[in-house]
């Protein structure tokens, strides 16, 4: 149907939606006349303005009216006949700018084209992120900035990114913990060092908080991949650790040092924490 239009009527089309987008106003053959774009009688001009309507590419909203666009005369206007807009020099440089700025954050980019949209057509733009459920955080870095703060940057399942700047006391416990709570939500999957505890209960004979800490001090540094298990009762501790590849276990003055739930030996309570280093030393 396109391929029928000559290069005439093409011509009085494209001018017909231009007038109209302009104006408002329904277009005569006179008002086409007066730009002597064509060289064409006004008789000539309704001829094919005419045709145009009969193909129906133009309507007439009444008969003493001019013509205004159809839907057709749209679609094949924005196909056809529309030139592509060419971005000057300023609009290119906006944006590249806005490009360079923050392009991480989807949020942020949406909201700049959308002022840029608005800003290139003198019209209301509004620009949204299609909603596709909850997000989840795929992929997290962690930037230290000094001593007191950091940098968090985290990849959500719908592709965009989510920085967050973020203050701390002691960097060195705080980033610790920070690891700990994203392995624990198994964000972090890489394999490291995991010391597991039991909470206590009315078997527990020693400090259980206070030994659970001197064994993450002294294993801060340590980068096998292993799970340490830290129990209070050398009765049910062992088994409710199994999982654990090595851990320890105290009681009244004694304890336990065990692998995979199983006994390997009994010592006395000063004793454990040295054994259980020792025995990760040859893991």
């Amino acid at each position: 149907m396109f391929n029928e239009l000559s290069p005439r009527k093409r011509a009085i089309l494209k001018a017909v939606v231009d007038a109209y987008i302009e104006s408002g106003d329904p277009v005569g053959s006179k008002t086409l006349t007066q730009g002597r774009q064509f060289g064409l009688s006004s008789a000539t001009i309704r001829n094919e303005m005419a045709e145009l309507e009969s193909l129906g590419y133009l309507e007439q909203p009444h008969t003493s009216a001019g013509r205004v666009p159809s839907e057709s005369g749209y679609r094949f206007y924005v196909d056809s006949l529309m030139k592509e807009y060419a971005l000057n020099a300023g609009e290119l440089a906006e944006l590249n700018s806005m490009l360079k700025a923050k392009t991480a954050e989807l949020d942020k980019l949406i909201q700049n084209a959308g002022r840029v949209m608005a800003n290139l057509t003198n019209y209301t733009a509004i620009a949204v992120k299609q909603s596709e459920g909850r997000d989840t955080v795929t992929r997290f870095s962690v930037t230290p900035v000094d001593d007191r703060n950091f940098l968090l940057v985290m990849i959500c399942s719908d592709r965009s990114a989510k920085t967050r700047f973020i203050h701390t006391e002691n960097p060195v416990e705080e980033v610790a913990a920070a690891h700990d709570i994203l392995f624990a939500l198994g964000f972090d999957t890489k394999k490291r060092l995991n010391i597991v505890s039991c909470p206590t209960c009315g078997r527990t004979r020693i400090d259980l908080i206070s030994l659970a800490s001197r064994v993450e001090a002294a294993l801060r540094d340590c980068k096998k991949p292993i799970t340490v298990a830290v129990m209070g009762c050398v009765v049910n501790g062992p088994g409710e650790a199994r999982e654990a590849d090595v851990g320890i276990a105290g009681g009244d003055g004694v304890g336990m040092l065990f692998a995979k739930g199983e006994m390997i030996q009994k010592l006395p309570y000063d004793e454990l924490l040295p054994a259980l280093l020792s025995y990760i030393d040859t893991l």
